[in-house]
């Protein structure tokens, strides 16, 4: 494909502790089909050699910004926001990678329905160790919520992200949210209005190795709670049960939380959240997981 739009695109790269990735990952940015890029890497305090590997780089497109102390949060994503100059910002962990041509892609995509506040995302690959899986799902309904979709799709990962500029600063990450931040991110995107659209190509290279430090990787069930119940005026029973049932159940009960899971269940299928047998595979996940911990 030729290019042939010319806007600056800023990348936002949180990153912290990744000496043996982030060069993959920029290397995946930097040699992009769409050269008209900033990239920003925004360091949350590393104490590896991760500054020392970002620097190695040698590429005038790349801004290095390094904190003074780890926040455990959405900051490093939203001072990369605030210092982007692009028309547009993508998004993207420092552990994962881009297929070559994803901003060319993306970019003509959202040219092509041509809305301002608008955020695009895309299919994506997830990798775990030497296996890789292609999910691809299907666009957003008319008028349906973006959270709605989320759940019942189950999956809208930040690193296929692309927005404009504009609705990006105007909304930011919330600086309080430790866990589901992508999905709030769209939440909030939301709040302002933003338009959502779906490109049905996976461009994205998502890691879930399970040894690495991801903060959506983490299994603590009270973050996934607290995120949900905040939003929960904005959803219907049906899917704020059906969210608890796919991110919340398992670490309850691995968590000696049984009776708890087991009545987030029984809800679920009095909401229709879960049919009569995704009800009897609940209940028989909580014994076979009970017996395993």
């Amino acid at each position: 494909m030729e290019n042939i739009y010319n806007d600056l695109v800023s990348v936002v790269i949180p990153t912290y502790n990744r000496e043996k990735v982030i060069k993959q990952c920029l290397n995946s940015i930097l040699n992009q089909t769409y050269k008209n890029l900033e990239v920003i890497v925004v360091d949350d305090a590393s104490i590896d050699d991760t500054e020392h590997v970002v620097k190695s780089i040698k590429d005038s497109r790349l801004r290095y910004i390094r904190l003074n102390e780890n926040s455990h949060g959405t900051k490093p994503r939203n001072i990369g926001i605030r210092a982007a100059t692009g028309e547009y910002i993508a998004f993207l962990d420092s552990d994962d990678t881009w297929l070559p041509n994803k901003i060319e892609r993306q970019l003509a995509f959202m040219k092509k329905n041509d809305y301002t506040d608008v955020l695009s995302f895309t299919g994506v690959i997830v990798s775990n160790n030497s296996n890789q899986k292609t999910v691809i799902k299907r666009d957003l309904k008319e008028g349906e919520h973006i959270i709605d979709y989320i759940i019942n799709e189950g999956w809208v990962q930040c690193g296929t992200f692309m927005c404009s500029s504009k609705i990006a600063k105007k909304t930011e990450f919330s600086p309080t949210v430790r866990k589901h931040q992508d999905w709030d991110f769209c939440y909030r995107l939301s709040k302002n209005n933003a338009r959502f659209i779906y490109l049905e190509e996976a461009l994205t290279v998502y890691n879930m190795d399970e040894g690495n430090n991801q903060i959506s990787g983490n299994r603590r069930f009270d973050l996934s709670l607290k995120w949900i119940n905040s939003i929960k005026k904005d959803i219907s029973k049906k899917n704020y049960y059906s969210f608890l049932v796919h991110n919340v159940t398992t670490n309850m009960i691995l968590s000696n939380n049984r009776k708890k899971a087991l009545k987030i269940y029984v809800h679920a299928l009095q909401n229709r959240a879960v049919s009569p047998w995704g009800f009897a595979k609940g209940i028989l996940k909580s014994m076979l997981l009970k017996h395993m911990n």
